[in-house]
């Protein structure tokens, strides 16, 4: 009888065993496959994107040569949000690092991003919307930075387009 459990036994820890190795296996290739899955879709994360950023390109660059500057204002609009876009600053909060624009532009990030658009398309849109958005500033000194200052670099003077600001007191 004690032969017999000893077989049982071994019988038992041989079973253990195996299904330990096959569980091994089971997880080194998922793990694999895991990171093959992974590589396939940074891979493809990649090539979409270089995608995007040449279909926007080309579809910008079309805009740009093709269309008479009252239809690209109203493309502008669209993607700005109209003619009548209010963006609040305070003091603390002032463009050239964007943080106090930073919730407006959030929203359509890749439109205000010159590798997708283009600098020529970034710059009469952001042209468009230094002529038409409304700022509301609370302290004077943020105004005068507001007027003095490119909040996207590219060396457009917002008092020369004609930016509308108000002064708001509390």
């Amino acid at each position: 009888m004690a032969h017999h459990v000893s077989t049982m036994f071994r019988m038992a820890s041989n079973d253990v065993a195996g299904a330990l190795a096959s569980l091994q296996a089971t997880v080194k290739e998922d793990r694999e496959a895991h990171q093959l899955a992974k590589a396939c879709r940074d891979r493809t994360n990649i090539q979409i994107e270089a995608y995007v950023r040449g279909s926007c390109l080309a579809l910008c660059e079309e805009v740009l040569t093709r269309l008479p500057c009252e239809l690209r204002d109203l493309i502008f609009g669209h993607i700005i949000g109209g003619t009548d876009t209010g963006i609040h600053l305070s003091r603390g909060l002032m463009p050239g690092s964007l943080n106090g624009l930073q919730g407006f532009f959030d929203e359509a990030q890749p439109c205000w991003d010159s590798d997708f658009v283009g600098a020529d398309f970034l710059a009469e849109m952001t042209e468009r919307l230094y002529r038409t958005m409304r700022s509301r500033f609370h302290d004077a000194a943020a105004l005068r930075t507001f007027f003095a200052k490119d909040a996207f670099g590219l060396g457009l003077n917002p008092a020369d387009l004609g930016a509308r600001a108000e002064l708001q007191h509390y």
